[in-house]
């Protein structure tokens, strides 16, 4: 398989999918369910498409610009279900337990299959999914991840996805994904061009990954008002990013500095601020928990130690 080069590299820009996270007291109004807004799409030929599906996850390790794909400890084949002329297609899953919640890291594509060419380079597509393990819903807190290209020449979407929960997954070994609306189009205001109902529904086998995360408790952290500082109950840095439970205060800037002195930067951040505080800051690249020296909170450092 002939590699991409640099230049067909540095023109893979990665796009952010907007985080939408709720709290537990809105999961009602929304059906508990979890938007990611997706955008920033980029081309791949017919030619690489085809390499892709005839290797699978190893391609997206070779030759894609993924951020978390080390994390995949566990191969499968891929599965799929296809409704309404789109085909949604699984092909790599990770999970891993803390204290507190679960994450999931998710590679999938999505394909419309009619040649209608209903998912665009410029345009936004929009995908309500639900998650179900042991016939009990997964309820998440939010999803993040990144658009990783658009095969224009079969109308395909590539993505890295990380699902968080709001509490630890229970156990089983088969995840069920059920998504039962997508929408195309220009999003403006709340209408979108169009939208497509049916049911994309797979199952998934799933672990439990032993990658690291560690977590300090019970931190104060200076704010703006000397008076009353910031209080977080847990500060758990995965390899994802950093998990921040507390009674109030939200810092703008989160860095985490690891052992050599270098610093990891984050590319997004959402969560919950009702009666608690429940955020989570997503790293621009994966984290190495085992070299992780500190947290830094607009500034103020807070030491790690496993």
């Amino acid at each position: 398989m002939e590699k991409l080069n640099d230049i067909e590299k540095k023109q893979m820009k990665q796009a952010i999918i907007e985080e939408s996270f709720m709290g537990r007291a809105q999961i009602g109004v929304w059906k508990k369910q979890i938007v990611a807004v997706i955008a920033g799409l980029l081309l791949l030929s017919a030619t690489t498409y085809a390499v892709m599906m005839a290797e699978g996850l190893d391609f997206f390790r070779d030759e894609l610009e993924t951020t978390f794909i080390d994390l995949i400890t566990t191969e499968m084949d891929p599965v799929y279900a296809e409704d309404q002329g789109i085909r949604f297609e699984v092909v790599g899953i990770e999970r891993m337990n803390s204290h507190a919640n679960s994450m999931v890291l998710l590679y999938f594509t999505m394909q419309d299959v009619t040649g209608q060419e209903r998912f665009s380079l410029y345009g936004s597509q929009l995908s309500m999914m639900q998650f179900f393990m042991d016939d009990q819903e997964v309820l998440l807190s939010g999803m993040a991840g990144n658009t990783l290209y658009f095969d224009e020449s079969t109308n395909t979407l590539y993505f890295e996805v990380q699902i968080r929960t709001f509490d630890t997954m229970p156990d089983g070994d088969v995840l069920e994904i059920v998504i039962d609306r997508i929408s195309f189009g220009s999003f403006g205001g709340s209408d979108w061009d169009w939208v497509e109902t049916g049911e994309w529904r797979v199952e998934v086998a799933i672990g439990n990954a032993d990658h690291p995360v560690v977590t300090v408790e019970n931190i104060e952290v200076p704010s703006h008002s000397p008076e009353r500082p910031f209080l977080y109950h847990d500060i758990t840095v995965t390899p994802f990013g950093v998990h921040l439970t507390g009674t109030w205060g939200i810092p703008s800037e989160v860095l985490v500095e690891m052992n050599d002195g270098e610093l990891v930067h984050f590319v997004s951040s959402g969560g919950s601020s009702g009666a608690g505080i429940d955020f989570f800051f997503t790293a621009a690249e994966l984290i190495r928990v085992e070299e992780v020296a500190a947290v830094i909170f607009d500034g103020y450092r807070i030491a790690i130690s496993e």
